[in-house]
């Protein structure tokens, strides 16, 4: 019974390390692919306010919607929207 015993422990601790290496292994890819979404999504959220910013100072200096929507990547209408609100 004692050869049996130090087998069913051996097997447990294999066992216990192996999902703890799986987990760790997954919380590491989760918390990358996490971080690189929230990178993704501050960088596109800046962008956006930078070019409706850009897009109002060329408004304000009296350059046509087309040419302001072409210059910072915005949509016409959005631009047209920014236009109607100075």
């Amino acid at each position: 019974m004692g050869q049996l015993e130090c087998v069913s422990r051996y097997v447990e601790e294999q066992v216990s390390k192996r999902v703890e290496e799986e987990m760790n292994e997954y919380v590491k890819k989760f918390n990358q692919e996490f971080a690189e979404q929230v990178t993704r999504e501050v960088t596109e959220k800046v962008t956006k306010e930078n070019s409706e910013r850009i897009a109002i100072n060329l408004l304000n200096t009296g350059n046509n919607i087309n040419f302001v929507a072409h210059n910072t990547n915005l949509p016409v209408n959005r631009v047209i929207e920014l236009k109607e609100n100075i």
